[in-house]
């Protein structure tokens, strides 16, 4: 089967061009002229690859997120090396290059030997479980996310989930950072680049219960990190037992987002916009899982949690409302580049759910609260 790629680029002549090439290689191309097309086709979930040309506007960092969580891997074409660098701080798992009209040709052939890799990466990973448990956590690979042993459902990115396997794939052992480094980032990552260190601390703010004195990443002095657990593959048996009847509970869901989410698009810089909504993300996350909370999704703007899932409680509904008093203040203590407070609104719904364990998205889709 043909790899099917997503090409975004506002210049005509630039997407025929690139299009050529691509189809040359013998890959399956959707050209897209305008955010919107982009969006369309890339919510269809339906391609490996995406490739998008980043261009000046602001709003473009803003696409990129949104088409990260439906396309597995992105490779992003700059114009400036500011926006690489840009680009290797804020998105490390995301292949960049820089492109301009003497180097067109070369960074069409590079774009196939990228896509190239990945698919003979995607060809071994198949191979490999994609769900492994770890002590008395699991880590879903491919569905990108960790579930902690209260059951509470922690989303990663691609290349937090590319690293947690590299390190599963050889558990006690120590790995350098330029091993992890290519393993996320392919062969060409740059030997010097810190950005594995960013990586393992995003993880171990997500995943080990305290971060200050972590149980599953280890960090090997002047040598690198390893995975300190064993994992296992989950048993088949094992998951058929979890896949029980549906259960009726109460499911008391909380939206809380950005207010003026498309203004601060607009008007920042992107270096700008991208640690405003880490910012947003961290103080809103970690004011809804202090009360118990289970984190469904998260994009730029937003983040939906779930009270009642997996463990339901009798007090809710109570913790819902503190946590979203308390992530609207700690959101408004957060300063933005323009010299004002963000502001957050949050949203608080109860309602009857279907709920089967463990499968996070049949509760939401069964009830109407998220709505």
């Amino acid at each position: 089967m043909r790899q099917r790629v997503l090409f975004f680029a506002a210049e005509m002549g630039l997407r025929a061009r690139v299009g050529r090439g691509l189809l040359s290689f013998g890959y399956a191309v959707e050209l897209a002229g305008d955010q919107k097309r982009a969006l369309e086709l890339a919510s269809d979930n339906n391609f490996q690859v995406g490739i998008v040309v980043l261009g000046s506007s602001p709003a473009n960092s803003t696409m990129l997120l949104a088409i990260r969580d439906h396309v597995p891997q992105i490779i992003v074409l700059a114009e400036r090396p500011d926006e690489i660098a840009w680009l290797h701080r804020t998105f490390p798992e995301i292949n960049s290059l820089l492109l301009t009209k003497s180097n067109e040709a070369a960074v069409i052939g590079r774009i196939g030997e990228i896509i190239a890799g990945i698919d003979k990466i995607g060809r071994k990973a198949a191979l490999f479980p994609t769900i492994l448990c770890i002590d008395d956590c699991k880590l879903d690979l491919a569905g990108h996310v960790f579930i902690a042993a209260n059951g509470r459902e922690v989303p990663l990115t691609r290349a937090e989930a590319e690293l947690l396997k590299e390190l599963a794939r050889h558990p006690r052992q120590v790995l350098s950072r330029d091993d992890l480094r290519r393993a996320v980032k392919g062969r060409d990552a740059d030997s010097y680049d810190r950005s594995i260190d960013m990586l393992v601390a995003r993880l171990r703010r997500k995943i080990e219960p305290d971060p200050k004195f972590p149980r599953f990443l280890i960090t090997v002095s002047g040598a690198g990190y390893k995975l300190v657990a064993r994992p296992q593959k989950a048993e088949a048996g094992q998951s058929n037992a979890q896949s029980t009847e549906p259960e009726r509970r109460h499911i008391t869901a909380l939206c809380c987002e950005i207010v003026g989410a498309m203004e601060h698009a607009i008007k920042l810089d992107p270096e700008d916009l991208s640690r405003i909504t880490r910012d947003f993300q961290e103080a809103g996350i970690t004011a809804i899982t202090k009360m118990g909370g289970t984190i469904a999704t998260v994009t730029p703007d937003q983040i939906l949690a779930l009270f009642g899932y997996p463990e339901a409680r009798e007090d809710d509904a109570e913790r819902a409302v503190s946590a979203g008093l308390d992530a609207v203040a700690k959101i408004g203590q957060l300063p933005t580049p323009r010299g004002d407070v963000l502001r957050a609104r949050v949203g608080v719904a109860r309602h009857g759910a279907l709920v089967r364990k463990p499968h996070l998205r049949e509760s939401v889709a069964s009830s109407e609260s998220p709505n």
